[in-house]
C-alpha cells in the first residue's frame, strides 16, 4: 500500500508526531543558511567591503552551475546504471549494485584524501606508472 493510500485509509490525516519531526528536520536544514544570511546582513561596512556584491553574485552563480552539473551528471550515470542493475540480467548485478551505492557510504572527505594520496607526488599512481616512463604527474592539490 502506498503512503498516499495509507493516509487515505486513515482519513487523510498525517500523524502529528510525523509532522513535528519533519518540521524539526526542515528547521535544522534551514538554520545554518538563516544564520549566515543574518550575519551577512548585519555586517559592518568594512566587512562588506571585503566581499563586493559582484564577487558574491559570481560565487553564487558558480555554485548554482556546479550544483546543476552534479545533478545532471548524477542523472546521466545513475539512472541507466540503476536500470541495468534492476531490470536486466547484467553479469555481476550484485557487485554493480554495491559499487553504485559506495558513494553514499564513503564520506566525501575520505574519498578526497584517498584521491590525494593516490595522485600525490610519489603516490600510488606515480609508482604504478613509473615503469612505463611517467616520472611526474600534475599536482592535484589546491
Amino acid at each position: 500500500m502506498s503512503s498516499g493510500a495509507a493516509a487515505a485509509s486513515r482519513g487523510g490525516r498525517t500523524p502529528p508526531g510525523l509532522v513535528a519531526a519533519a518540521g524539526l528536520v526542515a528547521l535544522a536544514a534551514v538554520l545554518p543558511v538563516a544564520y549566515l544570511t543574518l550575519r551577512a546582513l548585519s555586517a559592518d561596512e568594512s566587512a562588506r567591503a571585503l566581499a563586493p556584491l559582484s564577487t558574491t553574485i559570481e560565487l553564487a552563480w558558480d555554485t548554482a552551475i556546479l550544483a546543476f552539473g552534479v545533478v545532471v551528471a548524477t542523472l546521466v550515470i545513475g539512472v541507466p546504471l540503476a536500470w541495468l542493475v534492476v531490470r536486466t540480467d547484467l553479469p555481476g548485478r550484485r557487485l554493480w549494485g554495491l559499487a553504485a551505492s559506495l558513494p553514499l557510504v564513503i564520506p566525501s572527505f575520505v574519498a578526497a584524501l584517498a584521491l590525494l594520496g593516490a595522485f600525490a607526488p610519489s603516490g600510488l599512481v606515480e609508482e604504478v606508472l613509473e615503469p612505463v616512463g611517467v616520472e611526474c604527474l600534475p599536482e592535484v592539490a589546491g
